[in-house]
């Protein structure tokens, strides 16, 4: 069974996770620069976010996905992404790990975004959903934390977002690769 929570009550239980776990403090905070940071095939995703600006508004809408149990056990929770047709938006992905109860990974922070060149992010959708990422990697190649998307046909559909593990195979494309994790949101694509 799928169960949807409300923004606001995804957003408490999130806020509530963050604010408990940012009391803790790391025994290895030692401002470590080293980029060698555990791979993401080590690290499980636990927590979504999404942060949705709709164009020529100042407004940001937030969705998200939680397992806190990580994979098996309880069904994740996640919101419903509404987007209008013919609307462009500039969405903002953030990926967490928080099997660990000593600390939340930010995988952003500390996997992605340090192997860059390792990594992929990729959107896709029903409902005539066109995905471009903004963001690139060392070589200049497409990232996908953060993206302009719009979704054209008024209806219901999925939206896809799927990490790809790409090291030594990476193009640009989203072809190459492994999935290290995917998961489709529910789209809902109003007037």
């Amino acid at each position: 069974m799928i169960r949807i929570i409300s923004k606001t009550g995804f957003l408490l239980i999130t806020l509530s996770a963050f604010l408990l776990s940012s009391c803790k403090k790391d025994k290895n905070d030692n401002n470590n620069t080293n980029n060698d940071q555990k791979p993401i095939s080590t690290a499980t995703v636990t927590t979504v976010y999404i942060e949705a600006l709709e164009e020529n508004d100042s407004m940001s809408r937030f969705y998200g996905w939680n397992d806190a149990d990580g994979p098996g056990g309880n069904q994740p929770l996640f919101d419903a992404f509404v987007l209008k047709a013919n609307k462009s938006y500039e969405i903002f992905l953030n990926f967490e790990d928080g099997t660990n109860s000593s600390a939340i990974v930010d995988l952003n922070k500390d996997v992605i975004k340090p192997n860059s060149n390792n990594y992929k992010i990729c959107i896709t959708g029903d409902q005539g959903l066109v995905a471009t990422a903004k963001d690139k990697d060392g070589n200049g190649r497409d990232l996908g934390l953060d993206y302009n998307i719009m979704a054209f046909q008024k209806g219901n559909g999925k939206l896809k977002i799927t990490i790809k593990d790409q090291k030594n195979v990476k193009n640009g494309d989203c072809d190459p690769g492994t999935v290290f994790w995917s998961f489709e949101f529910p789209l809902i694509v109003t007037d």
